[in-house]
């Protein structure tokens, strides 16, 4: 059932990770304790596990969350590591391809001009 979670899931678990405490939580991501409460019960259900359990001064997460605590926020890590339009540097990415080639391929030559897809199949030939 892995495969129903969504990102907000995923943001509510690292959010109450991060502080113990529904409404800490619901302030850090901007919405209401509710919000939060209905995440938790939908992850429950989807995880099978209670995941958060309440304390005297919060929540605190079962075993089973501690033991996916990490798998949560490296996939965090990861969406939030995905490129921006915009964010690539086309003189760092030549730089790099360059380098690369002439370690890997020292005898090859690029040669790089403008081509229009309409004709892009005669200059293949």
């Amino acid at each position: 059932m892995i495969e129903q979670l969504e990102i907000r899931h995923l943001k509510t678990l690292d959010a109450l990770y991060k502080f113990g405490n529904i409404s800490s939580a619901a302030e850090y991501l901007n919405v209401s304790q509710q919000a939060i409460s209905f995440q938790l019960k939908k992850i429950r259900v989807i995880l099978n596990d209670r995941l958060f359990v309440r304390t005297g001064h919060g929540v605190t997460p079962t075993p089973y969350a501690k033991l996916i605590e990490l798998h949560i926020y490296k996939v965090l890590t990861h969406l939030n590591n995905i490129p921006l339009p915009g964010s690539i540097i086309p003189s760092k990415i030549e730089k790099t391809l360059v380098k690369k080639l002439r370690t890997s391929a020292p005898n090859v030559k690029i040669i790089a001009i403008n081509i229009e897809s309409v004709n892009l199949t005669k200059k293949m030939h």
